[in-house]
């Protein structure tokens, strides 16, 4: 017998047991959690969104554990949005701790229109974000950890405005008045402060008058009306408003001009509305 055979079995054995032992010893260790402890949002826009997840994992043993990778899907009525794929991350588990990390995400509100389209009327959505954190451990392999959170987000919405009408208030010597209502509705789940509605009036697209409008507040899915109050002298008037003391046609009305508001939402800051409407004016 070749008596370096013994010698190699032995230490085959040796090994074997090692390995054993080995695994025995990760079997027997604590698994990790994950744990998705919130969602925030980071930017909004009405156009897309910018989340921050925060996920929560506790390492229960007495050495630390590197992360190999990590998924994230965001999802809505099991559509999904969005997908995160890491296949490699600078996450370490430290010993005996919870690792709190931030991951972020992104997803677009025409993606979300087009996957749900019900949800185009809403002004929030209920969503869900699963995670699974990879490790690559010794002996046991590949291991995911999952974690999921459900929660609900604002849609916003630019306010509406609309021409609602425009009519003769008085009519005199000195000349007319004229008065505009205008329509603002706020279609969202949140307050929307009116800082100032500037406009300019025309009159079969002929320069009228122009002004500002004094700030309101809208509260969340109201409407509220703002009067234009025009006082005109015959000197001022145009040509076809003229015609209208006259004529029993009706003369075009436009009204443009700019609205700014603020979301009573801290993490939108929209820019100002354009808007560009009109009516027709009888007497």
């Amino acid at each position: 017998m070749n008596p370096i055979l013994p010698t190699l079995t032995a230490t085959g054995l040796i090994l074997l047991s090692g390995c054993a032992a080995l695994k025995e010893s990760l079997t027997a260790a604590d698994k990790p959690s994950a744990t998705i402890s919130g969602l925030s949002i980071q930017s909004l826009g009405l156009e897309q969104a910018d989340l921050l997840v925060s996920l929560d994992v506790t390492n229960p043993n007495s050495f630390s554990i590197p992360a190999s990778g990590l998924t994230m899907t965001m999802s809505v009525e099991d559509h999904a949005l969005a997908t995160v794929n890491q296949t490699d991350t600078d996450l370490t588990l430290s010993a005996n701790e919870t690792t709190t990390t931030q991951l972020p995400i992104s997803f677009s509100y025409s993606d979300l229109y087009n996957a749900v389209k019900a949800v185009a009327d809403q002004d929030e959505v209920t969503c869900q974000i699963d995670t699974a954190l990879l490790f690559n451990l010794p002996v046991l392999g590949y291991i995911s950890l999952p974690a999921s959170y459900t929660t609900t987000l604002p849609i916003p919405q630019r306010p509406k405005i609309s021409l609602a009408s425009a009519s003769v208030a008085d009519l005199s010597w000195r000349g007319m008045e004229l008065q505009l209502t205008v329509d603002v509705e706020n279609p969202n789940g949140f307050g929307i402060d009116l800082k100032g509605l500037d406009y300019q009036v025309t009159a079969a697209n002929s320069a009228l008058a122009s002004g500002s409008v004094q700030p309101a507040n809208l509260e969340k899915n109201s409407q509220q009306q703002l009067v234009i109050p025009l006082s005109l002298s015959f000197a001022d008037m145009a040509s076809s408003l003229m015609s209208l003391l006259t004529s029993k046609e009706a003369v075009d009305i436009g009204v443009a001009g700019t609205l700014d508001y603020a979301p009573e939402l801290a993490i939108w800051s929209p820019e100002p509305l354009d808007f560009s409407m009109s009516t027709a004016l009888t007497r």
